[in-house]
């Protein structure tokens, strides 16, 4: 048994000097075919897209993955910068849509606000798809008013789908549409043809009003009217559209107007005493304080209704989450130079009107005596009184 053994510790033995006389033999060839250089052989750990150019002044493993990670978080965040950008072109609305998001508003806003509750998780889906296909989130909002969200939605025309899409452009887009499977239906791969199609229309007119138009009716008509108008300005070309694809573009602006309203966005402007020419001149100035549209309007030289007018809800709304104050242009260069003043002068005059609540109030608690008539009774009785003296 104890020979067993030592014949296995020496069979053992003589493997692991055969092995280490391999790897020698090997290091060796190595050095004599490259006698200048030195092993660049990068760890696993490293990214395999790194290449070593100069072996002697190589960084470390460790700097290689540090470079790596920094790039990625560059990368990342160019992505979400340009996500920004675009979606910015939404937080304001053009003079010309103002009417008809105004009226839009008031019929559909109790619709819309179900709509997004119900499909929640949905949206949520839609927007993890356009983030990795580097497209603004607010495009998901182009599905409501295609569809309302509907996966069995059939348009007259044979569009089907949440996305509306007919069967060739669906079937370009990579969606299996035959007698039995429609990827149309399917929300998650339906959304990535829409977004593939979308960054194609995109690059094609660079404008996502013009994209919105093209969606409903087709790139052609939008090249039509981008010729006749001489202009790639959606508000300029509008009038050669369609009619359905130019409420198509400004019901996609009042839908993601209503589900996204916030404090970023301008409040809707009362229009109607207000001409287009009026709204086109204005500018916008973010301020935030206890400012009062009747101290601004004088210094402006303008009537307090109609500063109003630019700016609805003004002295209740600036002072709590800021405001986006519109004025004419003309008038921006006398605010921004007066703008500490008048914050002074304004919170003044609270203090001011507060004190005088405060005097009528405290006035109010305690009136002044009241002096009430006298009586016939009375006065007789003094009468007689005197006679009697």
């Amino acid at each position: 048994m104890k020979k067993f053994y030592l014949r296995g510790f020496g069979c053992l033995f003589f493997i692991i000097c055969s092995l280490a006389s391999v790897q020698a033999e090997t290091i060796n060839d190595h050095s004599t075919h490259h006698p200048q250089t030195k092993d660049t052989t990068i760890k696993a750990s490293v990214p395999s897209g790194i290449v070593v150019a100069d072996a002697v002044n190589a960084p470390s493993a460790e700097e290689l993955i540090l470079i790596a990670k920094s790039e990625e978080v560059t990368k990342a965040a160019s992505t979400i910068k340009t996500i920004s950008l675009r979606e910015k072109m939404f937080k304001e609305l053009h003079p010309a849509s103002i009417a008809f998001v105004t009226s839009y508003q008031q019929k559909n806003e109790v619709r819309l606000e179900k709509i997004k509750a119900k499909y929640e998780r949905q949206f949520k889906l839609i927007d993890n798809i356009l983030e990795k296909h580097q497209l603004p989130t607010n495009l998901k909002y182009l599905a409501i008013i295609e569809s309302e969200m509907s996966n069995t939605a059939l348009s007259n025309k044979g569009a089907v789908g949440p996305w509306q899409f007919m069967a060739t452009t669906g079937r370009l887009m990579g969606l299996t549409i035959n007698s039995r499977r429609d990827e149309r239906k399917d929300l998650a791969k339906s959304t990535h043809a829409a977004a593939k199609y979308l960054k194609s229309l995109y690059n094609q007119y660079n404008d996502w009003l013009l994209v919105i138009a093209a969606y409903n009716g087709g790139g052609s008509r939008v090249e039509t009217a981008i010729r006749k108008s001489g202009s790639r300005d959606f508000w300029k070309l509008q009038q050669y559209l369609p009619a359905e694809s130019r409420n198509h573009v400004k019901k996609f602006i009042a839908a993601q107007f209503v589900l996204e309203a916030s404090d970023e966005m301008i409040p809707l402007l009362d229009i109607r005493n207000l001409s287009s020419d009026e709204l086109a001149n204005t500018e916008v100035i973010n301020i935030n304080g206890r400012f009062k549209a009747a101290v601004i309007a004088k210094a402006l030289g303008m009537e307090e209704s109609t500063f109003n007018l630019y700016n609805p809800g003004f002295d209740r709304d600036v002072s709590s989450k800021g405001y986006k104050m519109r004025i004419p242009k003309d008038k921006a260069g006398t605010f921004n130079a007066r703008r500490e003043d008048l914050l002074y002068e304004s919170v003044q005059a609270v203090i001011d009107n507060n004190k005088t609540v405060a005097a009528e109030e405290e006035k109010a608690k305690f009136p002044e005596a009241i002096s009430l008539p006298k009586s016939k009774a009375v006065v007789t009785d003094r009468n007689k009184a005197g006679k009697r003296l």
